[in-house]
């Protein structure tokens, strides 16, 4: 049996977006740079998704840079702290830990169409 291999990705910009009540966001982030027309990311992210529209079983979407550990999972074991978020997919060989030192935090509120 393989062990759980720790990721660990410092956040220094955390965005948090929603949409009808019924899809929610969390961005996690690195490092980023602003120029005039466009937003870039320039470092390690974890993005977290979730939506109550339609039944999915309680799955999450989680995007990475990593594309092996882009997907929908459940989620085994999740713990928030003022200085740390860590989570376990149960379908990969690894864990997230995600500190906490926030620089900016930037809330943003999607547009209902």
């Amino acid at each position: 049996m393989r062990g759980i291999k720790t990721r660990k990705l410092h956040a220094n910009y955390v965005s948090a977006s929603e949409a009808g009540g019924e899809f929610f966001q969390v961005l996690f982030e690195g490092n980023q740079t602003e120029n005039e027309d466009e937003y870039v990311s320039t470092d390690k992210y974890f993005l977290i998704q979730r939506q109550f529209e339609f039944p999915d079983n309680g799955e999450c979407y989680i995007e990475t840079q990593e594309l092996s550990e882009c997907g929908e999972f459940l989620i085994s074991f999740s713990k928030l702290s003022r200085d740390k978020f860590c989570i376990q997919l149960p379908e990969q060989p690894s864990k997230w830990e995600i500190s906490l030192k926030l620089m900016m935090i930037i809330m943003r509120k999607s547009k209902e169409y």
